[in-house]
């Protein structure tokens, strides 16, 4: 059974706080009827977007414990990226608190 070393659980949380990242473009994109546009904003909202994941990644990677070997590698994997996913979630729902939109 593979064991995850810091390396790799450093790795799954940076994939886990991307997918968070990722779901609600998509989820919105599966929403809209209108065709897609590249727009140049895009690619510098990605290149923020991808240096905060790896903030994120590096300020969580501090607190996780590594799960023990015993645990089977399937549920390992699936335990480190989903505490990225939380991580970046954590992060969003504190920042829509604070940068609140004007209604």
């Amino acid at each position: 059974m593979p064991e995850i070393t810091p390396d790799i659980a450093f790795f799954l949380i940076f994939v886990g706080v991307v997918i968070r990242m990722i779901v609600p473009y998509l989820r919105k994109r599966a929403e809209s009827d209108e065709p897609f546009k590249w727009n140049h904003r895009y690619t510098w909202a990605t290149l923020f977007s991808l240096v905060v994941a790896f903030t994120a990644t590096v300020i969580g990677f501090v607190n996780y414990i590594l799960p023990p070997p015993e645990i089977d590698w399937l549920v390992a994997y699936a335990q480190t990226m989903s505490y990225g996913f939380s991580l970046e979630a954590i992060i969003v729902e504190v920042m829509e608190w604070i940068f609140k939109k004007p209604t």
